[in-house]
């Protein structure tokens, strides 16, 4: 499974594991192979605290964004990630539609995630050579935006 963290939430983006749960339940002795399942999550054995922006960063920033905090973590299994939480006096709508126009004009593959219901963030899911990125907009209408961005790097490279 692959794990992206967002502010400490780790989101599962690989749910392969599901069929073979159901045809467990279902007593099916169909020909999917057993996968072994691991206990506990994903072991972080690397977590360095950012004062700034990497520098190369894969993804690029708008040139207001304002670095608040971030963090580069490197689990036993997988790729590093890289977390940021920017600032920018620009719309949620604004950074979504620049982000999207952006990572596309650079060769990255995007999905848009309306806000619905209560939830006013909107996510951008990006990926390009194995690499994914997640990032969220909240608008905060005395002050711009919030802009959270989690990179995840594809096991054995340094971008």
């Amino acid at each position: 499974m692959n794990f992206v963290r967002i502010n400490g939430i780790a989101i599962v983006l690989g749910l392969s594991l599901f069929g073979t749960a159901v045809n467990a339940q279902e007593g099916s002795t169909s020909a999917m192979p057993r996968q072994h399942v691991s206990s506990g999550p994903p072991r972080e054995i690397v977590h360095n605290s950012l004062n700034r922006i990497p520098d190369p960063f894969a993804v690029p920033l708008p040139g207001d964004s304002q670095f608040v905090m971030g963090y580069q973590s490197q689990y036993a299994s997988g790729g590093p990630q890289t977390f940021l939480r920017l600032k920018s006096k620009h719309t949620a709508p604004e950074l979504m539609s620049w982000y999207e126009q952006t990572l596309r004009s650079i060769g990255w593959n995007c999905n848009n995630v309306k806000p619905s219901g209560t939830n006013s963030n909107s996510i951008l899911t990006a990926t390009k050579f194995g690499g994914t990125c997640v990032i969220t907009f909240a608008s905060d209408v005395s002050q711009g935006s919030t802009v959270m961005i989690s990179y995840s790097q594809p096991r054995g490279e340094n971008r």
